[in-house]
């Protein structure tokens, strides 16, 4: 029998000063590799995943947020996050 009760999982930035809590599997996972995206993350290539905002939340710490987005991909608003201690974030 397949086990219907979400996990908790959880993680965190490397300095360990924000934290949080997922508490429902993982809606979908995509790759991305456009312009925004790399400066956004210092990275060529950035993973993506998502789950339902109700089923997320911090555990620790407050992140700096840069508003509101609409990524090309997806089409749908979300919202880029970086610890405070990583500001600012990514690379011109």
């Amino acid at each position: 029998m397949m086990n219907t009760k979400p996990e908790k999982m959880t993680g965190g930035c490397l300095c360990g000063a924000v934290r949080y809590e997922v508490t429902a599997p993982l809606q979908g996972a995509q790759y991305c590799h456009c312009r925004m995206c790399q400066k956004a993350n210092g990275a060529p290539v950035v993973t993506w995943t998502w789950v339902p905002l109700e089923n997320f939340s911090y555990s620790k710490g407050e992140p700096v947020a840069l508003g509101n987005e609409t990524h090309h991909a997806r089409r749908s608003p979300y919202q880029r996050e970086f610890s405070p201690s990583a500001w600012p974030p990514g690379v011109d």
